[in-house]
């Protein structure tokens, strides 16, 4: 069974007293963990705090083992998964970027802060550019009407001509009746649809900022098309994440972290 783990959960299982317990229970029942180059660029911009950010570290290691990480949702990880339905297969390997081992050389020598900006920069240029999306698919008034948010939007042709023009989609040159195909075959691109959709409901509704989820929570959420539990600590992050995960033909089990331990 794969299991992700979002920066809270992370944080809340190397704080846990039975830690060590916990890690074992996992291994034992054979849970892979999974970890993203989100996950891990957030861990490792952890400031005054050397010890707890090794530890993560060291955990992450343990659990996720020596594949790569999960790598940007929103580009390389969308577009290995759209390749693979254009090439007819099922399955597609988790690609890894130079920004992917990057980081994952980093989680081997985490004693101190990367010695560059450039993982925050880039945590902060994904936030900044949803809310430019979200700013500018805003309507002058709220639409308290629409629902996006559910299971025909993602599969109807305007959204799907809107999913062809999103960069992983572009890059490969994909049609409007390939991404059809490519929304029917890919777990990624359900997970990916229902993402954009939340996002387009957030900017319709006129959702106050203070009152959703960022960028660096939502696009983790196409995870959901490779795991089958999903777990965070974070309120907001948890409802938005079992909002998207509803519109997938077959819900995950998005859940708190500490139920997730609990039920071990």
């Amino acid at each position: 069974m794969n299991v992700y783990f979002d920066t809270s959960s992370w944080n809340y299982l190397v704080k846990h007293p039975d830690r060590e317990e916990l890690i074992n229970l996992i291994q034992q029942r054979k849970q892979l963990v999974l970890a993203s180059v989100i996950s891990v660029g957030e861990v490792l911009r952890i400031p005054n705090d050397d010890l707890l950010r090794q530890q993560i570290c060291s955990a992450m290691l343990t659990l996720h083992g020596d594949g790569p990480l999960l790598e940007r949702s929103f580009n390389e990880f969308a577009r290995a998964a759209a390749q693979s339905v254009l090439h007819g297969r099922g399955d597609f390997l988790l690609p890894e970027t130079g920004s992917g081992k990057y980081l994952r050389a980093c989680m081997l020598g985490a004693t101190q802060l990367p010695p560059t900006d450039e993982i925050w920069d880039w945590l902060r240029n994904m936030r900044d550019n949803m809310e430019r999306f979200i700013q500018e698919s805003k309507p002058p008034e709220p639409d308290l009407t629409t629902c996006y948010l559910s299971p025909e939007v993602p599969s109807g042709e305007d959204f799907l001509k809107l999913l062809s023009k999103l960069p992983p989609a572009n890059k490969l040159g994909v049609s409007v009746s390939e991404m059809r195909t490519i929304c029917e075959k890919s777990d990624v691109w359900k997970a990916l649809g229902a993402t954009l959709a939340y996002i387009i409901e957030l900017s319709t509704t006129h959702a106050p900022k203070n009152k959703r989820s960022g960028a660096q929570d939502l696009w983790q959420a196409p995870y959901l098309g490779v795991v089958e539990v999903f777990m965070t600590s974070d309120g907001p992050m948890l409802e938005a994440i079992a909002k998207i995960s509803s519109l997938l033909p077959y819900p995950r089990c998005v859940v708190c972290t500490k139920e997730f331990f609990e039920r071990l």
